[in-house]
């Protein structure tokens, strides 16, 4: 962050003691703080130090060009604005200045000149933080829940590679949320005011997948009618997310790879290479080093794509989490206006008894489905989709016919072994307070001691905080 909020950080580069003075007096009242240096290398280590929202350039110096300094000050720092201040300027370098895109100003920029300057500045950057709060808001997505070992890691290896700028390959089941977690190192990343593209590498015909990750220009193929950029360029600065990479061609592969070791690209039907800044995080559900030894996908690309690897757990490796999985997506869909759904005794049994093949994605489903089967009232088991609730109804008539019992719990041991875990869940979430927990599940805190007395008796070593 260069500035405080609602200011401007200001950089003033002049030899001249009294102009900077003057300068930095003025920068100082109008915009919040100013740093005054004399020369390139004082600057460029200023830079280094701290992100500024402007830079004024002395363009009048003998000792250096005012132009190509200011140039260097933006490939070294290209979110800084740049305003050159020549006491006796010509037109030659306001014409230069002007192509290059850095500010000019001739005379004195102290006083009211310089104030209005710095305002304009102050406020074409505060319409720039609300746009990327509203994007960021926008690219927000729902948080990674779940307390289990499993998530703490996975939350861990997240906040510890969205700081690393290298490639990565998420794996996981269908249905485990990985563009989710794309989605939250790209936001917890320094690229997070920049796009987040995603594409599924699956979705495209081979001949078309090229031209959406590279673009084409007008008439590169049948039905190019226009020219078309790709998301290459569209995540220019960005994340890009390939699903299903393991879906990729061995023709797009290898473009890929080439943009992956030097950043550039050429457009289809285009001679001119274009070149790119973007993290690409890749994710698949398929083995890739099983791939590459058929021979379906590259090996050197392979090796590129996963600089670092991101496994996320199957919904049954997350012991504990079911619970909190279903309180967030009753809150989530709930119908406007209305309370909070709750599930049925029989509702969560069933659910905490499935093995859910799909993970998170079949529990998100079958939460929605039976929000809008309910109609504002509780979740019982027939609003479940059909192959939840047949399976639940299918097992119940077994019981009833003396079948042999299949791979699930009965109803009442799901149904006991899902509030034992939803009451040390939301312990949890109190640190132990038993009171504000008993409000939380609405039932009395003597209930509460009750329940948890009695699943410490049958399981003797369990620990509960007794505050």
């Amino acid at each position: 962050m260069g500035s405080a909020e609602g200011g401007l950080a200001v950089l003033v580069i002049d030899r001249d003691e009294d102009v900077a003075a003057q300068l930095t007096v003025v920068a100082e009242r109008a915009a919040g703080s100013a740093h005054w240096v004399t020369t390139p290398r004082e600057a460029f280590a200023a830079l280094e130090a701290r992100c500024y929202d402007i830079a004024i350039v002395e363009a009048d110096a003998t000792v250096y060009d005012g132009i190509a300094l200011a140039q260097n000050i933006r490939r070294l720092a290209p979110s800084t604005l740049l305003l050159l201040n020549a006491a006796n300027g010509s037109i030659e370098d306001a014409v230069a200045a002007t192509k290059a895109g850095i500010g000019y100003a001739t005379g004195s920029l102290a006083g009211d000149a310089l104030a209005r300057a710095l305002t304009e500045v102050s406020e074409q950057r505060a319409v720039e933080r609300a746009l990327t709060a509203e994007r960021n808001d926008t690219l927000l997505p729902t948080p990674l829940v779940g307390n289990s070992p499993a998530m703490t890691q996975l939350k861990h290896n997240i906040e510890v590679i969205a700081n690393n700028d290298g490639a990565v390959l998420v794996c996981g089941e269908s249905g485990t949320g990985k563009e989710l977690v794309a989605r939250m190192l790209h936001v917890t990343s320094p690229r997070r005011a920049k796009p987040f593209v995603a594409v599924n590498c699956a979705a495209f015909p081979d001949a078309l997948l090229d031209a959406e990750l590279f673009g084409h220009e007008r008439g590169a193929f049948t039905g190019a009618d226009r020219l078309r950029e790709g998301r290459f360029e569209a995540a220019d600065g960005g994340t890009l997310f390939l699903d299903e990479i393991g879906e990729m061609p061995l023709s797009a592969q290898a473009k890929l790879l080439r943009v992956l070791e030097n950043g550039t690209f050429q457009r289809l039907g285009a001679n001119e290479t274009r070149k790119v800044d973007v993290r690409v995080v890749s994710a698949s559900n398929r083995d890739l080093a099983q791939l590459v030894r058929a021979g379906g996908f590259r090996e050197d690309l392979y090796y590129r794509i996963k600089l670092f690897r991101v496994r996320v757990p199957a919904l049954r490796e997350r012991g504990g989490d079911l619970p909190l999985l279903v309180e967030h997506f009753c809150r989530r869909y709930a119908k406007p206006g209305r309370p909070t759904p709750r599930l049925s005794p029989g509702a969560r049994a069933v659910l905490a008894s499935r093995e859910f093949r799909g993970n998170v994605r079949e529990l998100e489903h079958a939460i929605r489905h039976a929000i809008a089967f309910a109609d504002g009232g509780e979740l019982l088991v027939e609003h479940l989709p059909a192959e939840i609730a047949g399976d639940a109804l299918d097992f119940e008539r077994g019981r009833d016919r003396g079948d042999p019992a299949p791979s699930v719990l009965p109803l009442t041991s799901a149904l006991t072994e899902f509030e034992h875990e939803y009451l040390l869940q939301t312990l949890q979430r109190t640190d132990g307070n038993r009171s504000r927990a008993a409000s939380l599940l609405g039932i009395s805190r003597k209930s509460l001691w009750a329940k948890l007395k009695r699943y410490r008796e049958q399981t003797p070593c369990m620990s509960v905080a007794n505050s």
